[in-house]
């Protein structure tokens, strides 16, 4: 059986993606220990009453402690099995011992999940796809992940990146985690290739919150063109109580009052929450951009938010490969 850090099938997992798959087994794993223990006068394994809509009337049915042999260990233990009384038509008779069950569950589970992660690491997973079309991403995009990303001009870039992601899933671990994360610097750095990346890998992972990815110029055109619809409350409500949001380019193009409104009215009721942000501007550039992100740049500082500056070449510059 591969083991946790090993690739699964031809699939290259970043070791944030690792991690909490790892976590994700552990807590599949938890939950087959917690189920309770058969109870049996004989000691072996005890199935559950069959249901009526299935058998028939129970009492056509009679248990029978049956000396078996294990297909797994080769060991022999005592199973009980329903016998039907008239036909002897054997209902529920198990070929694993207790522990080989278990194990058996343990295995099943941990492949379901392994099943998942290499379906959603597939670089046109329909689901995800879907999250980046509707929030106007890029489709030059559809590929960022973290492990891909050109870390040579800037590795602290995406290692605060991958912490942020791994206080998401594991906020027990890290309590004490700021919950925004605003990456600014100029273009062509890679700053919306992390921040992709991000929502991949929580993707991948089968994170259960609500994660919403989101260009800001794209989402103020959403919200204006649902004035005259009555969807536009529905629009800011979406991101105001996702368990994740992620903003690209906040700042980008011309910051008209009614733009500067929406982005903040978001952002200003998502304190505690888990925020990442993107923009070409340091935070205490913004208010040069208009006078009400003021307030904002104050609500970026340090206390709250991790600030993280993007640094290299303008990757746009690069010759093609």
């Amino acid at each position: 059986m591969k083991t946790l850090a090993d690739p699964i099938g031809e699939m290259e997992m970043d070791a944030t993606d690792q991690e909490m798959l790892a976590a994700k087994l552990a807590q599949a794993r938890e939950r087959l220990a917690a189920q309770p223990a058969p109870q049996s006068s004989s000691g072996g394994w005890q199935p559950d009453t069959p249901k009526p809509v299935e058998t028939g009337d129970f009492a056509w049915w009679r248990t029978e402690a049956t000396d078996k042999t294990c297909e797994g260990c080769r060991r022999p233990f005592v199973a009980q099995v329903f016998i039907h009384k008239r036909n002897g038509k054997t209902l529920l008779d198990p070929k694993l011992c207790e522990p080989c069950k278990a194990e058996a569950e343990e295995a099943e589970a941990e492949a379901a999940i392994r099943a998942q992660v290499e379906q959603r690491s597939r670089p046109d997973d329909p689901p995800f796809i879907k999250r980046l079309e509707a929030g106007g991403i890029s489709p030059n995009l559809y590929g960022a992940t973290l492990k891909n990303f050109d870390a040579s001009e800037n590795p602290e870039a995406r290692e605060s990146v991958r912490s942020f992601v791994k206080a998401i899933i594991n906020p027990e671990a890290n309590a004490d985690a700021r919950k925004w994360l605003y990456l600014w610097g100029a273009v062509g750095l890679g700053k919306s290739h992390l921040l992709v990346g991000a929502a991949r890998a929580l993707h991948v992972t089968g994170y259960s919150g609500r994660v919403v990815v989101d260009s800001s110029p794209h989402l103020v055109r959403r919200v204006q063109s649902g004035y005259g619809k009555g969807d536009s409350d529905q629009i800011v409500d979406a991101r105001v109580s996702a368990d994740v949001w992620m903003l690209d380019d906040l700042g980008r193009g011309k910051q008209k009052d009614d733009a500067v409104a929406i982005i903040s009215e978001i952002l200003h009721s998502r304190e505690g929450r888990w925020t990442f942000i993107t923009s070409n501007y340091m935070r205490q550039g913004l208010p040069s951009r208009h006078e009400d992100y003021e307030t904002l740049a104050s609500r970026l500082g340090p206390r709250s938010c991790v600030i993280v500056e993007a640094k290299g070449r303008d990757r746009r510059e690069d010759q093609p490969e």
